[in-house]
């Protein structure tokens, strides 16, 4: 089992309670682990859902640290190993190929347990690690001007597939990541509940704060207003590209369910409960979203509001 998934090493993945409370970390992580083992030497297939759902947990300790006491090797020995096989299902993503760029950054592409692919990004910057990731394989908003969208929605990705992601670029950089966007393939909000999730995890596990993370969304009002009431400290980045109705549904047809007024006072709102300044992506298109007149309406619809654009 351990040398099926490798483990990395401490200074390159350490949670904050590995660094301040290591005692309460190896409490907990041998608590786990020996839970798991116990649950699968009952040989009953409910045991076995059970040790799978509990070695998920044990996984995510496994992941952050390089040492495995002998002792816990040894809890393992009275277990048939091809059922703690069959009643796991942990995996990593696969590396298939990388292209780096002459400033630094690094895009992967990952196979997922499936055969599904995506893509993630790692960019450094001198004070900062930062890592892009995808949470759809595929996505439904049919944005006009992103190559993502000619492929459609496949599936949501799970929070521990999000959070992979992290760890796997983590491991090829060689040191820890700092900050995460949820920006690359697919849309966040459309699969909320399992980005809200790895937000968590990444937070007390991988040890990233909250305020290091940045969800991308193209302006799913309900789900905005539904993120304000999680109270977290998450920066919210708002796939804006047109300052009116008009243009903006031409640009970004899943803006027909949510007018633009109403969502930029979700975003508002966001911002007044949070204190956290929204930004607002604005690429800009020749010809199209681009003229002096633009920017004016842009200026007069988010004025007076803690944003960035």
């Amino acid at each position: 089992m351990v040398e099926r998934y490798p483990l990395i090493t401490p200074n390159v993945l350490a949670p904050s309670i590995v660094r301040k409370h290591p005692d309460t970390f190896w409490r907990t992580f041998i608590m786990r682990i020996s839970r798991s083992a116990r649950l699968l030497s009952k040989g009953t297939e409910k045991s076995y859902m059970k040790a799978s759902v509990s070695l998920r947990g044990g996984r995510l300790f496994l992941d952050a640290v390089a040492i495995l006491d002998q002792s816990v090797i040894s809890l393992f020995e009275r277990v048939d190993r091809g059922k703690l096989e069959a009643a796991s299902t942990l995996f990593r993503a696969r590396t298939l190929a990388r292209s780096p760029s002459t400033d630094g950054t690094t895009k992967f592409l990952l196979e997922l347990s499936d055969g599904q692919r995506i893509e993630s990004v790692l960019i450094p910057y001198t004070d900062r690690l930062t890592v892009c990731v995808s949470t759809q394989v595929g996505c439904a908003a049919d944005c006009s001007f992103c190559a993502t969208a000619a492929a459609g929605l496949t599936r949501n990705l799970s929070a521990g597939e999000i959070v992979d992601q992290a760890l796997t670029l983590q491991g090829h950089a060689g040191e820890r990541v700092t900050n995460v966007v949820f920006m690359g393939m697919g849309e966040p909000l459309l699969n909320y509940d399992e980005v809200i999730k790895s937000v968590r995890l990444l937070n007390s596990e991988v040890g990233i704060a909250m305020r290091k993370m940045t969800v991308s969304t193209v302006g799913i009002t309900p789900r905005i207003r539904k993120l304000q009431s999680e109270n977290l400290q998450l920066t919210l980045a708002i796939s804006l590209h047109a300052p009116d109705d008009e243009l903006r549904r031409r640009l970004v047809p899943l803006a027909l369910r949510y007018p633009l007024n109403d969502m930029i006072a979700s975003c508002r709102a966001y911002a007044e409960a949070t204190g956290r300044r929204v930004t607002y992506v604005y690429l800009l298109l020749a010809g199209v979203n681009d003229s002096p007149a633009h920017a004016r309406k842009l200026a007069g619809l988010i004025k007076g509001s803690l944003a960035n654009v």
